[in-house]
């Protein structure tokens, strides 16, 4: 019974420790999965932001199979991340790139490209345009 009495009481104390410390949260900045981190596009190319006021979107941009998105070109610096699916991004002269789940790139800036869909599965893709008030987003090229 002595033993008995003297147990109760320290499983008691653990108990509430064990309640008290999960409950406790914490305190920190949590650490970081870079996606990207870099100065260049996925040409190589240097860039600067745009000049006027800053104006950053951000969306996500869904393109079915087979899709393609014209050709067209970015006057801002454009994040990209490929949420589902795989992309064929031809720019032209400067050789063609895949880019699939999980692929994080600096899109190429003032150069025309055509983006489309590979494979079955759909394109979900999480992009950034650091943009401003005197740049464009995307331009399309008129293809005459």
């Amino acid at each position: 019974m002595m033993f008995r009495q003297k147990i109760i009481p320290y499983a008691a104390v653990l108990a509430v420790g064990a309640i008290a410390g999960a409950a406790v949260a914490r305190v920190g900045y949590p650490e970081l999965e870079i996606l990207y981190q870099g100065s260049e596009t996925v040409l190589k190319q240097d860039f600067d932001y745009p000049e006027g006021k800053p104006e950053v979107t951000s969306a996500i941009i869904t393109m079915k199979a087979g899709d393609q998105t014209g050709l067209h070109f970015h006057e801002v610096p454009l994040l990209a991340h490929v949420l589902e699916g795989r992309l064929q991004v031809d720019y032209g002269k400067n050789g063609r790139r895949v880019f699939g789940k999980g692929d994080t790139i600096v899109e190429a800036i003032n150069t025309p490209h055509n983006g489309r869909v590979l494979g079955p599965e759909d394109l979900r893709l999480f992009v950034v345009y650091m943009g401003s008030d005197s740049a464009r987003n995307s331009v399309p090229v008129d293809q005459e």
